[in-house]
């Protein structure tokens, strides 16, 4: 298991100086940088995988779709000289349903972008992992298992967020103290190609006896992921680098 964190780029100095072994970046603004110094920094930002892919002003189908190809391979490319190989494809503002549809076409829509975007992606060794997210931000794909299980059928991995994830935990079983193992069988069927890592509800680090990130982190053991997994959560900085880190070292050693 490796550790790192989601920051801007110019503070990735700061996240390997406590000890994170990568930090995670926006990718979007990858896109209007230049190449060389991107390349220049390569080995010091230690930049091994990118979030944010595109700004909430895209949108990626329906009515008013608008042209996300050209900076999306732009991106990718950018990402790959950063040293990135994993990009998550979360982008709540730019999968919402459009007007007009349903939840369900805008869901297998988003995956055929997801395929779409591994395609550009594979010539540069970089994979598109898509993340659920929850629905208090975006309408689509917010059931982890669900999505993971479309993706699978396009040969495409998915990014596990225990926030995300517990957030449809605490809406689906409220009077639970931690995820029932039919919720996290269900949710996670099998083991994701990357995570991002908060607490519920507040998006913290992970607290000692936190019954239900120590249910997480059990059934991940379980289907035998041994990834990356990127802290994103609230953070003061970078005062809170350093116990944010054992925090979360601590939670998978438990």
């Amino acid at each position: 298991m490796r550790f790192g964190v989601c920051c801007p780029l110019e503070r990735s100095a700061d996240a390997i100086g406590a000890g994170f072994e990568y930090v995670e970046v926006a990718a979007a603004p990858l896109a209007d940088l230049d190449p060389e110094s991107l390349e220049s920094c390569r080995a010091s930002a230690r930049a091994e995988a990118t979030n944010l892919f595109f700004g909430g002003g895209v949108r990626l189908y329906g009515p008013e779709e608008t042209d996300w190809r050209s900076a999306a391979r732009r991106t990718i490319a950018r990402a790959a000289l950063l040293g990135a190989d994993t990009m998550v494809l979360g982008s709540g503002g730019a999968r919402r349903a459009p007007a007009g549809w349903s939840v369900e076409d805008a869901e297998r829509a988003f995956v055929e972008v997801a395929a779409e975007l591994q395609a550009m992606a594979e010539p540069h060794g970089v994979r598109i992992a898509p993340e659920p997210l929850n629905a208090d931000e975006c309408d689509v794909g917010n059931d982890q298992g669900r999505l993971a299980r479309a993706l699978r059928e396009r040969g495409l991995g998915y990014c596990l967020d225990s926030y995300h994830l517990l957030h449809l935990w605490r809406r689906m079983e409220p009077d639970a103290e931690r995820p029932s193992r039919r919720f996290l069988e269900d949710q996670i069927p099998w083991a994701p190609i990357h995570a991002h890592w908060a607490n519920f509800p507040c998006r913290s680090w992970p607290k000692r006896g936190d019954a239900a990130i120590a249910a997480v982190v059990r059934r991940l053991r379980e289907v035998g992921y041994d990834g990356r997994v990127s802290l994103e959560c609230r953070l003061e900085w970078p005062e809170d680098l350093a116990p944010a880190l054992e925090a979360l070292r601590e939670a998978f050693r438990g």
